[in-house]
């Protein structure tokens, strides 16, 4: 089997699969295409067929069988969200150590759903202006930390000017998507409905691990993980 023979077989596997409207060429040796003439001369067609085109002599083919404009148009959608969902996966393979994250936005703010300790999800603010991953007491208690064990007690400047009693502990883990960070310093605020929408800030104790970016338009946070001393050595 020559290279050319093997490659049309393999777009023809392509198409007979992936094409669920499509103009189908049929060829006079029995075998058939399926995809969308793009350009037709007395002479000879073109047909796109998602991962390329193919030229076949108007010699060759016995018959066509055309689609309507709009099953077409909905095949060609349907190979560029294909396209698109390659590329992403490319650039993830490409880009390791880099992190794309979904927020949700309210105004001006970010938020991000984060695993503490790999098992507890709670909602946190982003907060550059925060040097420690903040939680509230709430979370706090769905972590099960004992508090009256934690470090003694420090005063915590919040947004509104207002100091406020708070635990130091340190976590085991605070992860982000698939952005994971372990011994995370952070503070427990002590006083009760600290945070009402979400369960903490998601400080500079966790975010000095990466090289971020937000995007509130795109609703994305990236996190590129920093390399070691040792790692760039």
């Amino acid at each position: 089997m020559t290279d050319k023979t093997l490659a049309l077989g393999i777009l023809l596997v392509f198409c007979a699969v992936a094409c669920a409207w499509a103009d189908v060429v049929y060829l006079k040796n029995g075998r058939y295409m399926e995809g969308v003439v793009i350009e037709e001369t007395d002479s000879y067609i073109q047909l796109a067929v998602g991962i390329g085109t193919v030229k076949f002599n108007k010699t060759q083919i016995e018959e066509i069988d055309r689609s309507s404009r709009e099953e077409n148009q909905g095949l060609a959608d349907s190979w560029e969200r294909e396209r698109i969902r390659k590329e992403r996966e490319q650039r993830k393979i490409e880009r390791k150590g880099i992190h794309e994250i979904e927020i949700t936005r309210e105004e001006n703010h970010a938020f991000v759903l984060s695993v503490l300790n790999k098992e507890t999800e709670v909602t946190l603010a982003l907060d550059t202006g925060a040097s420690l991953v903040v939680l509230s007491s709430e979370t706090a208690s769905q972590l099960k930390i004992d508090l009256a064990s934690a470090k003694p007690d420090v005063k915590m400047l919040l947004a509104n000017g207002k100091e406020a009693p708070a635990k130091l502990i340190t976590l085991e883990s605070v992860s982000v998507g698939d952005a994971e960070v372990k011994n995370v310093d952070a503070a427990i605020i002590l006083s009760k409905n600290a945070f009402k929408k979400f369960g903490g800030l998601l400080g500079m104790s966790f975010l000095k691990s990466f090289k971020f970016e937000l995007d509130l338009e795109a609703k994305t946070l990236v996190l590129e993980e920093r390399k070691s001393e040792e790692d760039e050595g």
